[in-house]
Parts: C-alpha cells; sequence; structure tokens
C-alpha cells in the first residue's frame, strides 16, 4: 500500500535538504495547436537536467482511464437508444394501426361531413405526439434522477473531490428530437391508413382479409401432426406477419442489449486471466531506484521461500519512425524467462533475442512501422543520451498497452554497461509472501513491491463495480423491451381476436386453452426472437468492443456458451412475464357480451 502526502514546499526542503528544488514540472499552454513545438523546445532547454519525459495531459494515466470510461459510455449511448426508440416507434405503430381500425365508421363520418384526409390523419400524429410529450415529461425526471445516481458512482469510483451535475440544454433537446422523431415515424402510417379510407367503405365491417394456404400446409403430414390449437397458431401467424415480424424483432433486441452486458464480463475476465495468468506469471514483483549487476539478482534468490527469480529491465525511450514518434518503457527480458512471457493473442510464446526490438501492434501501428523496419530509439533519462537505430524483428497482438520488448543484455549494451536490471520477478512460497515483502521494503535500492494477486484482485474489484453498472443498465433495457413489445402486441392480438376466442370457449373450451393459445403464439413469436437476437448480441458485442481499442487496452471478444444460455432464460422470464400480465385480461373475457357485439 502506499499514501500521497500533501505538504508545504517548506517542509519538502528542509526534509531533502534541497531548497528550491522540483522534479516535476505542469503547465498549461493558450494555443493547443502549439503544445507540440513547445514540449520539444523545453525538452531541448532542459536537456542538460535529465527530462524523463514530456507528458500531455490527454496521455496521463489517470486522464486517459475516466476518458476510456466516458468512451464506454458515449459508445452505450449510440447504441441503447437507437435500438429503443426503434423498438417504442414499432409498438406505437401497432397500437396505432388497431386505432385506426377500431374507429373506421368515425374516421368515414368525418370525412363524409367534410372534414380533410390532413385533419383525420393529424389527429394520429398529435396523439402520438401527446404520448411523446407525457413520456418525455418522465423521462427527462428519470433520466436527470439516473445521471445524478451515475455521478455519485463515478464520485465514490474515482474518488473525485466533487462532481457537479448540470442539465445540458443541447443534451435534453437533442433527447426530445429523438423522441419525436420515434413517435412520428410510428404514427405516419397509421395516419396514411386513415387518410386512405374512403367514406362510403368505412359505413360497413371492413372486408375480412384475403385467407390462403400457409407454406406449412403443403407438407400435409407435418401439418397433420399439428393439433388443433397449433393450427390456429400458426395460421395467425402467417396471416399478421407485420406484427409477428415486429415481436420477433423486438425479442431480437432485447435478446442482443442483454448479450452485449455478458458479453463485456466474459470478454474482460478473459482478458484479466489471460494478463495474469499466463503472461504475468509471478508472484511479486520489485522495482529498484537505479540499475544494478547481476549479484543483485543473485541476492534476491536466497531470501527464504524464493522458489525461481528472473531479471528485468524497464527504461523509457523516445522511438521514431520518420515524423511518428512515442515515449514509453522497453522492457528487457531474458530469452528464456518463465515468470513474465511474451504471448500473442493466440496464447503462442514469442521468443524475446537477438538484436532487435519486438512491437506490439498497437505501437507499430502509432510509429506506422512493421516487421524488418527500422526504428530510432533514445534513451530518456540518465547519462545515456547516444541514440541508437534498431531493427523490429517482430509485430505481435497484445490486449494491454503499447509496448516494446528487447532482450536483457541487448538492452542493458544500449545503456552502456554489459549486464543491467531493476526490477526482479519472484515465484513464492505461499507463507513467504507478507515476510518477504516487509523485508525487501527495507532494503536502500527498493522503489516499489507489488503482490502480482493483490493486483490480479484491485483490478477484478474495479472492473467488476464498472461491469455492474453497464450490465445493470442493459438487462433493465432489455427487460422493458421484451416485456412491452409482447405485452402490448398480446393486448392488441386479444382486441381483434375476442369475437374468435369467445367463440372458442362457448364451443366448450377452458380460460386455460384458450389462454394457451396466446401464450404458445407468445412463446413462439419469442423462441424466434431469441434464435435471432443471439447472433445479433454477438455481433453487437463484437461491434462494441471494437469502439473499446484504445492505448491502454483492447478487450478481445470472448464469450461463454453459459452467456448464451442465460440471455435466452432470462428474455424468456420477461416473456413469462408478460404473458401473466395479460391473463387476467384473457380470463375476464365477457362471452355473452362479446358475442352480441356488432364487428
Amino acid at each position: 500500500r502506499f499514501g500521497v502526502l500533501w505538504v508545504p514546499e517548506s517542509f519538502t526542503d528542509m526534509a531533502m535538504d534541497m531548497r528550491g528544488a522540483s522534479n516535476d514540472i505542469i503547465g498549461t499552454v493558450d494555443d493547443p495547436r502549439e503544445l507540440g513545438p513547445i514540449l520539444d523546445r523545453i525538452d531541448a532547454m532542459l536537456d542538460g537536467y535529465g527530462v524523463h519525459a514530456t507528458t500531455k495531459a490527454e496521455d496521463q494515466i489517470s486522464n486517459m482511464i475516466v476518458s476510456e470510461e466516458i468512451n464506454q459510455m458515449r459508445a452505450m449511448a449510440r447504441i441503447v437508444p437507437t435500438l429503443f426508440m426503434g423498438i417504442a416507434a414499432a409498438i406505437l405503430l401497432v397500437l396505432l394501426n388497431r386505432m385506426v381500425r377500431q374507429e373506421r365508421t368515425e374516421i368515414g363520418l368525418l370525412k363524409a361531413f367534410g372534414y380533410s384526409n390532413w385533419t383525420v390523419s393529424g389527429y394520429y400524429i398529435r396523439y402520438a405526439l401527446f404520448l411523446c410529450a407525457a413520456g418525455c415529461a418522465g423521462g427527462v425526471l428519470a433520466g436527470q434522477w439516473l445521471a445524478v445516481e451515475l455521478g455519485e458512482l463515478y464520485v465514490e469510483f474515482f474518488q473525485f473531490p466533487d462532481l457537479v451535475m448540470q442539465l445540458h440544454p443541447n443534451l435534453l433537446i437533442s433527447a426530445i428530437l429523438l423522441s419525436v422523431f420515434a413517435a412520428v415515424i410510428g404514427a405516419l402510417t397509421a395516419a396514411r391508413h386513415a387518410a386512405a379510407i374512403h367514406p362510403a367503405e368505412a359505413m360497413r365491417p371492413e372486408a375480412p382479409r384475403h385467407a390462403h394456404r400457409m407454406w406449412l400446409e403443403r407438407f400435409a403430414i407435418l401439418w397433420r401432426s399439428l393439433s388443433f390449437t397449433w393450427k390456429m397458431i400458426v395460421r395467425n401467424v402467417g396471416r399478421n406477419q407485420f406484427r409477428a415480424a415486429i415481436n420477433v424483432g423486438g425479442v431480437m433486441v432485447a435478446t442482443g442489449l442483454l448479450l452485449i452486458g455478458l458479453v463485456f464480463i466474459d470478454s474482460v475476465y478473459h482478458m484479466v486471466d489471460f494478463q495474469f495468468r499466463e503472461v504475468q506469471r509471478e508472484d511479486m514483483r520489485i522495482t529498484f531506484t537505479t540499475e544494478l549487476p547481476e549479484s543483485a539478482l543473485r541476492e534476491m534468490a536466497r531470501f527464504e521461500g524464493v522458489r525461481q527469480a528472473e531479471p528485468m529491465l524497464q527504461y523509457p525511450f523516445k522511438l521514431r519512425s520518420g515524423w511518428c514518434s512515442h515515449d514509453t518503457a522497453i522492457l528487457g527480458f531474458v530469452p528464456d524467462g518463465q515468470l513474465r512471457r511474451l504471448l500473442n493473442v493466440e496464447g503462442q510464446p514469442v521468443r524475446i533475442e537477438g538484436k532487435g526490438v519486438i512491437l506490439s501492434e498497437a505501437l507499430a501501428r502509432e510509429l506506422q512501422v512493421s516487421a524488418g523496419d527500422t526504428i530510432e530509439i533514445e534513451p530518456l533519462m540518465g547519462r545515456v543520451t547516444r541514440k541508437h537505430d534498431v531493427v523490429v524483428r517482430r509485430v505481435v497482438q497484445e490486449y494491454l498497452g503499447m509496448n516494446a520488448y528487447m532482450e536483457l543484455e541487448t538492452l542493458s549494451r544500449l545503456l552502456e554497461t554489459p549486464y543491467a536490471m531493476n526490477a526482479v520477478l519472484l515465484r513464492l512460497e505461499e507463507h513467504a509472501r507478507a515476510e518477504l515483502s516487509r523485508t525487501v521494503n527495507d532494503l536502500p535500492a527498493t522503489g516499489t513491491v507489488e503482490d502480482a494477486e493483490q493486483n490480479r484482485a484491485d483490478f477484478e474489484e474495479t472492473m467488476a463495480e464498472n461491469i455492474v453498472i453497464v450490465s445493470s443498465f442493459l438487462v433493465g433495457f432489455a427487460g422493458v423491451i421484451a416485456f412491452s413489445i409482447i405485452y402490448n402486441s398480446t393486448i392488441v392480438s386479444l382486441l381483434e381476436r375476442q369475437r374468435e376466442l369467445a367463440s372458442l370457449r362457448v364451443l366448450g373450451f377452458t380460460k386455460q386453452e384458450v389462454g394457451a393459445i396466446m401464450y404458445q403464439e407468445n412463446f413462439l413469436l419469442g423462441g424466434l426472437g431469441i434464435l435471432a437476437g443471439l447472433p445479433f448480441g454477438a455481433f453487437l458485442g463484437r461491434s462494441f468492443l471494437r469502439t473499446l481499442d484504445t492505448e491502454m487496452y483492447r478487450i478481445p471478444y470472448y464469450a461463454e456458451t453459459s452467456s448464451f444460455v442465460f440471455t435466452a432464460v432470462l428474455v424468456a422470464v420477461f416473456i413469462v412475464l408478460a404473458n401473466l400480465a395479460v391473463r387476467r385480461r384473457i380470463y375476464k373475457l365477457d362471452m355473452i357480451e362479446v358475442l352480441k357485439s356488432r364487428e
């Protein structure tokens, strides 16, 4: 553990016995476009003092972490509202189409009395806008509340001293316009249908839709094997293909959204497991404040409880290729090292040997080089200032960071010493961790002591909090979409088929048998939606993870089979809940009232 202490400058002058000294300079510039040349001039001016690195604010670790979190939320803000509004428009379209069909006679009378097509159709558009206005009013309040709650989580998570929540007018207007656009799109088809009704035709019941044999009926053996109930279900789906497509599409979107969250979790934990179990296999890493000879490695290996020790040299360089440059630490390892291995994303080991340098794919892309090209490296600290040209031996794909690797002795010679190390990797007996940590912390050359197990636990804890937030939102959105699309479509179908269902009750069908017709149809369409939603969610997951490809990390696509199973089961639960919500209305169907009513 470590702490950060804020003390007066006079205290540090006294404690360090260095009046007026500093080792870090921060500043701002009037024109951000001039930042690069300014940093180059400062670097040249302070060259004699040993500049370690010049870092822009955008490249600072803390800034990058917060920025990447914002980028994740921005990616979700593009995906979720678009899908959600599309489903909302589809639901509104189904409801308004049903209203138009129910109000045929009233529409015909109004048009017979001289009301124009625009006036009649405009009523349904205004009705949709009224619903939109009511939804926006509630949405603004709910959205602001959720934003405040999410902001408090970020304050706790990142330890911000303060985070002021503001309602930005441009975002509010954008959200309202998006909602209005979805409402208008959903209402236009219904308005067009209302405008197309002829007054004379509206005075009589709507003509039955044309009936035809289902394609399934051509397979006589298969068709005869279906029960009477399933024949009704299949025919109803075939004669209401548009509404069935909306049902399937809504469940597909809900399945896809839910799967995104689970794929994100699987991918992150796969990356963490790969990094901490396959690549970083040490139990402890000790970093020293200066470069040490090979004898220091032998001394570390003699400590009680140390099973294996390997040296490591990390040194900051500026890497250049033409006009491209990047500051990073080149890591030096022994060729046959086992505690820190260089693996590609397929898990194949890459041997570090020879005089060249190995670059991660992200760094090679930044420098615009490939295997076989030559780059210039310049030390950024210490007494060695000589630049060197080295060949890029290989480019490997990695999940974390923008890294460069060399064989340890080769890197040492670039620093004008036959052998140097400034870190050691240890594999320990389990009982030796705490005691060894206390012992090496007291050594004068020790800089930091890192426990790999604690690092992994801290990383997983940090990611777990983030993942829970994102996944909770996705599960909530998926549940609302699946429930609302099934519930609304079932209600519309029930209103259209209540005479048919009441007739079945008169013929002796029980309430449970009549309800089963609706439930089984929902499960048929929901099942098709789930089957389509699983590959759709996998595609969305890949697209979402590609938006998170940054300098800090590249999250691979990885999905457990259990995630697909859990997604399918949870969406099925949402469908069951929607069926239970309409169950009461089905059971309370008044046979006499329905059958005596006019078509």
